[in-house]
């Protein structure tokens, strides 16, 4: 099974517990986006919530042109993963 890149696991990993008014907005072949609030900061996210495994390696290359675009006005920026972990945290 792929496993995240190492410039994937070189950002912050975010707790699930932190995210608040979680509403799905789309979903697509790679998985579904949610808007969020985060707890900690107030700030409205977006989160991407992959299928299965086997899109961590699209998941790679999302995050690559993501890094490459930073800073960019009309390209969000990659804030960081989460995994969950317990099968009670549904969103």
């Amino acid at each position: 099974m792929e496993t995240f890149s190492t410039r994937v696991t070189n950002y912050e990993m975010h707790n699930c517990i932190d995210f608040d008014k979680i509403i799905e907005i789309n979903s697509g072949g790679s998985g579904v986006i949610y808007k969020y609030e985060c707890k900690c900061c107030k700030i409205t996210k977006a989160l991407k919530r992959l299928r299965d495994g086997t899109q961590i390696q699209n998941f790679n290359s999302e995050v690559e042109i993501l890094r490459i675009a930073q800073g960019h006005p009309n390209i969000i920026t990659f804030y960081g993963v989460t995994k969950v972990r317990n099968a009670d945290i549904k969103f």
